[in-house]
């Protein structure tokens, strides 16, 4: 049957070609700028009023960005590590995110659910990305969108996405761009495992992973040895995969990295948008 419903804050939509949309377009209205005076541009740390609201903000970003809005996930993310020593700069940067991403209407998104066919089709595609020591005091990113696949027709929906700052060091973007990987990968394995059990089908569907990183591709590709110690086990568990044809990895440009959006600001938004809103 069509119709629809709002549950816990979430709009759902069954339209008349069975197709399913989620969105959070009522919850906007709870997100609106911090007012900031002049004598606050000229002050470093936030006042207690200016706080206490951007905390709250920042817990409603990111309740946006884990259900509907993968596009704010660095943001969310970012803002949120501020929340220690909250500074008048992060709170402008919150107003910005609002304005800009949120409250001018522009930027609709939903996320849209089509059928994708028999179960024995779907395969878990996983575009992981990061940014190495794009965060104050060196910290890096990672990111990821994953979503399931008909192999047959193309169809696709997404189906889980992630954000947030590595919790060590790395020393390099390979470092970076391989601990993206290993997690997305790691969530993709045990999600099949649980699909499996749901389905009752013992075979696994085939993972994907998607990188922009043509280092990452080319040690996947040959047993060139890697001169990361630290790095060892988690390409060693790439190859591994690999060779048990569970995992087949695949190389994009950054144009095409949809999960480049979640690692950093400023970048061109475009095509995950239109992933997410089938367009």
């Amino acid at each position: 049957s069509n119709g629809s419903f709002e549950y816990l804050g979430l709009n759902i939509e069954q339209r008349p070609d069975k197709a399913i949309s989620v969105d959070q377009l009522q919850y906007l209205q709870n997100f609106a700028l911090i007012p900031l005076q002049k004598t606050d541009h000229k002050l470093n740390e936030a006042s207690t009023a200016n706080f206490t609201q951007f905390r709250s903000l920042c817990g409603k970003l990111t309740w946006l960005s884990n259900l509907t809005r993968p596009d704010l996930s660095f943001d969310a993310s970012y803002l949120s590590s501020c929340l220690r020593d909250t500074a008048n700069q992060d709170i402008q940067r919150l107003n910005k995110v609002i304005k800009n991403k949120i409250l001018d209407g522009k930027r609709t998104v939903k996320l849209n659910y089509t059928s994708l066919g028999a179960s024995k089709d779907w395969s878990i595609k996983c575009y992981a990305d990061a940014s190495h020591k794009n965060l104050p005091n060196g910290g890096s990113q990672v990111g990821c969108v994953m979503m399931m696949v008909n192999r047959k027709t193309g169809a696709n929906n997404i189906i889980h996405w992630f954000s947030h700052r590595i919790s060590r060091v790395v020393t390099s973007p390979l470092a970076a761009e391989t601990l993206a990987m290993d997690e997305a990968l790691d969530e993709a394995f045990g999600l099949n495992k649980l699909l499996s059990l749901v389905l009752g089908r013992n075979k696994d569907r085939p993972i994907e992973g998607v990188t922009d990183c043509r280092s990452l591709f080319d040690h996947l590709q040959t047993r060139k040895p890697v001169n990361n110690s630290r790095l060892i086990v988690q390409i060693s568990k790439m190859r591994e995969s690999l060779d048990r044809k569970e995992l087949q990895m695949s190389w994009v440009k950054t144009a095409q990295q949809l999960a480049d959006p979640l690692t950093k600001r400023d970048v061109n938004i475009t095509p995950l948008l239109k992933f997410i809103n089938k367009q």
